[in-house]
């Protein structure tokens, strides 16, 4: 579900932020798995 789409499109987001810390952890672990994939902090 899109929220704010009543304002202009700069505020639209998605209800999917509410995972934000999940989706993060998930996708890291997913990329530190991941063979010849090197992370360098930024």
């Amino acid at each position: 579900r899109m929220l704010n789409r009543g304002k202009g499109p700069a505020v639209h987001s998605l209800r999917v932020q509410a995972d934000r810390v999940k989706y993060h952890n998930y996708m890291k672990g997913v990329c530190e798995k991941q063979e010849n994939l090197f992370l360098e902090a930024g």
